[in-house]
């Protein structure tokens, strides 16, 4: 069967790549493909064949297809992972990690126009908001420039290049972040069975960056919603065109509200979850590199050893960001054991602060 299922895959690969150009169109068909490929990945065995017949994911797949593949699942996680929500409604990232990120842009190591600062899935979505639409206050994450921007005018949404909010929005939200959760499962089962893997430490850093941001800002969105109940969402509501449609209107956007965070803040918390477990992967991948160059030359001069420095500066500055060994996961208490996640979870990033801070000085 496994073997069936990969050669599907294979005879649809263009199919699969329409599929990752094209999204959010026909994201139902991608996230089944994606869960699809997990699987075949979980049911593969690190044995070039156990006696169930299993088998490596590079015996089930030719070599080039498998190659194309796991790039754009690369690509496409994180890229999803950095915008969450629209640009416009995400804080800025650490400055030290935008200069770098522009930097390697204007030296053209990116070639494909998702990895564009200002340009990302979000924009393949029309800005428009049809009568039937349910228009809903903007995404907790929004930068406080935007907020107060927003207040400034009076308004919630739609003010020059702001889009609308609206609860088809959420909804294209939450499909992304399932598509996340799928590629990242697929990823952390391939660095746990040592296969290789495309991971650039940027996109990495910039992923963990962003959604322990969006899962943090979810989860007091979410507190403040459970405390302040329908007067925060009146207040909101009464400068736009429902406020005259009374509190039953209202209540059923708070109520659409609180249940797509919800939905949101588990996604994303459990993808939070597995990228602190890929950066774990690349630091402790670092670390053996780090001491092979000091074994090898006996100091940290080296040209070898500089392009390593850099990588551990970029890791450690998305670690400090995400303030993960302090206060944890965000929406981690939406999953099943959170207690000892987000108790695993802190003790990793501090263990990489240590590490990184060591190789950094």
């Amino acid at each position: 069967l496994i073997f069936d299922a990969a050669k599907f895959v294979e005879l649809h690969q263009s199919t699969v790549d329409q599929l990752f150009a094209g999204f959010p169109g026909d994201d139902d068909l991608l996230l089944d493909f994606l869960t699809t490929f997990s699987l075949i990945s979980a049911a593969a065995n690190d044995d070039t064949r156990s006696v169930t017949g299993r088998v490596k994911m590079h015996q089930l797949f030719n070599e080039q297809i498998l190659s194309g593949l796991n790039a754009k699942i690369a690509e496409f996680a994180f890229h999803v992972c950095a915008f969450p929500f629209p640009s416009i409604f995400l804080p800025l990232l650490p400055s030290q990690l935008r200069e770098i990120q522009t930097r390697r842009l204007n030296q053209g190591m990116y070639q494909n126009v998702q990895v564009q600062i200002d340009k990302s899935w979000w924009d393949s979505i029309p800005n428009s908001t049809k009568s039937q639409d349910l228009v809903m206050p903007n995404p907790p994450a929004a930068s406080d420039s935007l907020k107060f921007s927003l207040a400034l005018s009076g308004s919630d949404g739609a003010v020059g290049n702001v889009p609308r909010w609206t609860e088809q929005m959420y909804e294209h939200a939450c499909y992304a972040a399932r598509c996340l959760e799928a590629c990242l499962l697929y990823i952390t089962d391939q660095v746990d069975k040592s296969e290789s893997f495309p991971i650039d430490d940027l996109s990495l850093a910039l992923g963990l960056c962003r959604s322990a941001d969006t899962a943090r800002a979810i989860e007091e969105k979410l507190i403040t919603l459970g405390i302040s109940d329908v007067q925060n969402i009146s207040s909101i509501m009464d400068t736009t065109h429902f406020s005259s449609k009374g509190y039953d209107m209202r209540g059923q956007i708070e109520r659409i509200e609180k249940e797509s965070l919800q939905n949101l803040g588990h996604l994303l918390a459990s993808c939070v979850t597995k990228i602190v477990h890929l950066v774990k992967h690349s630091v402790d991948d670092l670390s053996k590199h780090i001491m092979a160059s000091e074994s090898l030359h006996g100091v940290r001069s080296n040209e070898s050893y500089g392009t390593l420095q850099e990588r551990c500066r970029l890791l450690l500055i998305a670690i400090n960001y995400s303030q993960i060994e302090s206060r944890g996961i965000g929406c981690v208490g939406l999953l099943s054991d959170s207690e000892n996640i987000n108790m695993i979870s802190r003790t990793i990033a501090k263990e990489m602060q240590s590490t990184l801070s060591g190789f950094c000085s």
